[in-house]
């Protein structure tokens, strides 16, 4: 291994590590496998329409390792907060629009230690205030920092979802989308409102 390889291993690695960090510090966690299913029924619940399945939520965040966090009162589930770091094939897949958020493509999803070249905002979902205000201040936690360097990809599910996406948070519609994408582009994550 070379000293550049080695370096970029680090880098690569702290990716992950530093995302997890950051929503570490506000009380939002890796889910853990036997989590995922719930996790999945309790977003489903809120956003309503279809999403991804169980498996396909567990696939993606077992494979990037920062696919889905969770915040918890008291043992009770309060809030869902999903993303998939995207490799450079599934940039090009988000910006062609051929992106599937229902079955994501492994190859479109960076694994642990892969620099991912973008990240989506598969969904955020929050059954209390304080839940769901830690979730946006996860959002901008990480967005000012560990991937604040990377564009930023999500649609809204919801009419609450679009005014949480572009109000709050400062994504814009992507030029030419037929598919309702929204960008936030790199280093405008200090525009993320708490």
């Amino acid at each position: 291994m070379t000293a550049e390889s080695s370096t970029h291993s680090e880098v690569r690695q702290t990716v992950t590590s530093a995302v997890r960090a950051e929503l570490a510090l506000l009380d939002i966690h890796p889910a853990r496998p036997q989590e995922v299913a719930e996790a999945r029924r309790f977003a489903a619940a809120l956003i309503g329409g279809t999403i991804v399945s169980p498996a396909g939520l567990q696939r993606v965040h077992e494979y990037s390792g920062a696919g889905l966090f969770l915040h918890r009162d008291e043992d009770e589930l309060t809030g869902v907060l999903a993303l998939v770091m995207l490799s450079a094939a599934g940039h090009d897949a988000i910006r062609h629009e051929t992106f599937d958020a229902l079955d994501p493509d492994l190859a479109h999803v960076a694994a642990i230690g892969e620099d991912p070249a973008a990240l989506y905002g598969w969904g955020i979902a929050a059954t209390r205030k304080m839940a769901a205000r830690r979730l946006v201040d996860g959002l901008s936690a990480i967005a000012n920092g560990p991937v604040g360097h990377l564009p930023y990809y999500s649609r809204a599910a919801t009419p609450q979802g679009e005014r949480l996406l572009i109000e709050r948070i400062g994504f814009r519609p992507y030029p030419g989308s037929t598919t309702g994408l929204l960008q936030l582009a790199p280093h405008l994550g200090s525009r993320i409102a708490a």
